[in-house]
């Protein structure tokens, strides 16, 4: 009868529901799962029958490993499900900014936790010559992906497609903004996008996040309240921000237009509020205070606030919450985070392939790497370690 059924019901061999919730948004390409959509029947059959199917296909088989490209979805998802409740290894052939990203699935948790970020403790635990490395690092890809010199698709889209400046002044005049009120941005997500893959805990979904924020932002007027649409709405396809903003009557909230670049957006705004925008790393590198909704894919680098529930969230958005933030701390272990998750060594230089969104222009390249005989052998020293060792991420 209503979405939240969908996330309370039992399936078949306890099949996690969030997995087929973003399946349903993903064939919707919705906010919120339809439940008047003509299609939606046929969608939870091919979820139903991919879960038997899976169950079936890994109990005859019995295979001693099971490899995955996704963990996400009703195919790829199922199998892992199969996988796991008959204690069979799994590994997932993620990959994230050109390498490697492996990860194996050892518990359900892990569905959800693709992340290989480094955490607050490992960034702490840095001997200093390997931090001031990442550090400088990180901040160099940080300055030139602000600039548009990055080629995966969302920087390109923020800081390149998106290319009418604004300032300071602009949204002054723009939303008749006026006093030294703080400007807080809040960057939305691609509504569709798996939302759970980071292991959503306090929302159902994007949508029910963005109500919650703009209630609360509507009743906080000691800010002004800048949201900002997903850079890749429109190359995904589907609802956008404009479409789903409530109406909310207050003049201290206002939506940002898609065509302002976003390095000007983040120059003009003093913090963040996010679920989980990769512009937080650029927000709290530049020193600017991130407040997450939920748990993202950076929520345990050390440097965002990350709210514990969504009454806690509600709380700190009607407080000074950025004070509790230590911005020069922050904002080291950003740029650090920035040098080891965004950038690579210098040996599988000739390996690191191109944004996914370009498809099947990925393929010819690939034949050109085999021709690296050293940094093939390289990695896969690094693999046959990683397979060996009790990190559960590549």
């Amino acid at each position: 009868r209503a979405p939240d059924d969908l996330m309370a019901c039992r399936l078949p061999h306890d099949f996690p529901n969030d997995i087929l919730y973003d399946g349903l948004l993903k064939r919707q390409r919705a906010a919120c799962v339809d439940l008047d959509d003509p299609g939606l029947e046929a969608h939870v059959t091919e979820a139903l029958a991919c879960v038997l199917a899976a169950d079936r296909l890994v109990g005859e088989i019995a295979p001693g490993r099971v490899v995955l490209s996704h963990a996400v979805n009703f195919a790829y998802g199922a199998l892992a499900w199969a996988a796991l409740r008959r204690g069979i290894p799994a590994v997932v052939l993620f990959g994230n900014y050109g390498v490697p990203r492996f990860f194996e699935v050892r518990t359900a948790a892990d569905l959800h936790d693709w992340n290989d970020g480094l955490t607050e403790d490992e960034i702490d635990s840095l001997d200093e010559a390997r931090a001031a490395a990442l550090e400088r690092i990180g901040a160099d890809y940080l300055e030139r992906r602000l600039a548009g010199a990055t080629d995966d698709i969302g920087a390109h889209s923020a800081f390149v497609t998106a290319s009418t400046s604004i300032d300071r002044n602009g949204l002054a005049d723009a939303f008749g903004w006026t006093g030294d009120k703080p400007v807080v941005a809040v960057y939305a997500s691609n509504w569709f996008d798996f939302p759970h893959a980071c292991g959503l805990a306090s929302f159902r979904d994007f949508l029910e996040w963005l109500r919650v924020t703009v209630d609360r932002a509507a009743e906080v007027d000691s800010v002004y309240w800048l949201f900002k649409p997903h850079p890749c709405d429109e190359w995904y396809g589907g609802v956008t921000l404009a479409d789903l903003m409530p109406a909310h009557g207050a003049p201290h909230i206002a939506l940002a237009a898609p065509e302002w670049n976003g390095a000007d957006v983040l120059a003009a705004s003093d913090a963040l509020v996010t679920m989980r925008s990769t512009g937080g790393v650029g927000f709290a590198a530049s020193g600017k205070p991130v407040l997450l909704a939920d748990r993202g894919w950076y929520d345990r680098a050390g440097f965002a606030l990350a709210a514990s529930s969504r009454e806690r969230y509600a709380e700190l958005l009607g407080e000074a919450w950025w004070t509790r933030i230590d911005g020069k701390a922050a904002a080291r272990r950003a740029r650090i985070f920035a040098g080891a998750y965004f950038c690579a060594p210098d040996w599988p230089s000739i390996l690191i392939t191109d944004d996914d969104s370009r498809q099947d222009e990925l393929y010819e390249p690939l034949l050109e790497m085999l021709h690296s005989p050293d940094a093939w052998r390289r990695e896969c020293e690094t693999l046959r370690r990683w397979a060996g060792s009790a990190q559960p991420r590549y």
